[in-house]
């Protein structure tokens, strides 16, 4: 199987390491308006071949430490649970294939990472509606493919820096 597309099925539950352990081959998995009201199962972290991650508005909870290892990713969306919550992790700074990358209206906290500045196929990245703080990272203005950063809806202090303005189409 290649693709899993289960996206406003009504599914409640079930959302778990079983149910994506002999699925080594999925590139897309779309999981999008459903209510499972568990944590992101942390094999989806491990399989191979996986390219394009939608968990939007599914009663997620947990942290973003199940995307540690994605070989693969490019385009991975989880916006609208409000019960995600925890860092965005240092080592998403190293999944270089990740390309666009939306985590809004969620609860992230703490600061966003230097090392997200090594992402340099990144084209767009959403944080907003979140519980960040602490400034934005001068080392976005390394990621020369951005066109979009949107933050809005933070506690963000400072300036944006020099780089970031001159790099990046919108904010």
């Amino acid at each position: 199987m290649i693709e899993f597309d289960v996206a406003f099925c009504l599914i409640d539950g079930g959302l778990n390491d079983a149910a994506f352990q002999a699925a080594q081959g999925l590139e897309y998995v779309f999981l999008v308006g459903n209510a499972f009201n568990a944590t992101v199962p942390a094999v989806l972290g491990s399989l191979p071949e996986l390219q394009f991650l939608y968990i939007s508005d599914c009663f997620i909870s947990g942290d973003l430490s199940y995307m540690q290892g994605m070989p693969k990713i490019f385009e991975h969306w989880i916006d609208v649970n409000p019960g995600l919550s925890g860092p965005v992790f240092p080592f998403i700074g190293s999944l270089s294939t990740l390309a666009s990358f939306s985590v809004t209206a969620s609860s992230l906290t703490g600061t966003l990472p230097t090392e997200l500045g090594n992402l340099f196929n990144m084209q767009q990245m959403w944080y907003f509606d979140n519980d960040l703080t602490g400034s934005i990272p001068s080392e976005l203005g390394n990621l020369n493919q951005m066109a979009i950063l949107q933050v809005e809806g933070n506690t963000f202090t400072g300036t944006i820096p020099t780089q970031v303005r001159e790099n990046i189409g919108f904010l």
